[in-house]
């Protein structure tokens, strides 16, 4: 797929960076007709000169950066943290649905986190996604599963 991508930036004279190109494969999922859009979009919004930042910009995921954040900010035990740090992705205007898919991904991952502990939140992300569908409010939903996230990460023997 990257080498289809850099035929097409070839042609349509794009400049486009190794990381991007890994970018637009991370978040257009393997779809390449989602990635040839993000590209186009990138491409007309810097002129032809795309980089990975504008790519995760334009499609609305999360930086690494922040998702390392989101670890960070769990261990801490400082609830002060999360809310500042639910606070900026609210301020920012990042989906989500699409941030939601990005941690569920992150915590799954997390070795530091029991079975139990990712059984618990697996539950709980099921819960809030069900609950957006159904139209419940955005903001709200963000705040209850990073709070509650941020209990199980407290916790060492997570209650249901």
């Amino acid at each position: 797929m990257i080498k289809r991508l850099e035929e097409i930036c070839e042609k349509e004279s794009i400049e486009c960076d190794e990381a991007a190109y890994r970018t637009l494969l991370q978040v257009s999922q393997g779809d390449m007709r989602k990635a040839i859009t993000y590209l186009q979009s990138a491409a007309s919004y810097t002129q032809g000169k795309v980089d990975s930042v504008t790519v995760l910009d334009i499609s609305g995921r999360v930086s690494d950066s922040l998702l390392d954040r989101f670890q960070e900010v769990m261990k801490s035990n400082i609830y002060k943290d999360l809310e500042k740090y639910t606070d900026h992705l609210v301020y920012e205007g990042y989906g989500v649905d699409t941030f939601l898919d990005q941690i569920y991904e992150y915590i799954v991952d997390d070795e530091s986190l029991n079975d139990a502990q990712k059984a618990i939140l697996s539950m709980k992300f099921a819960q809030t996604d069900k609950a957006l569908e159904d139209g419940s409010n955005e903001e709200i939903q963000l705040r209850a599963i990073l709070s509650h996230c941020f209990q199980i990460y407290k916790s060492k023997e997570p209650k249901i």
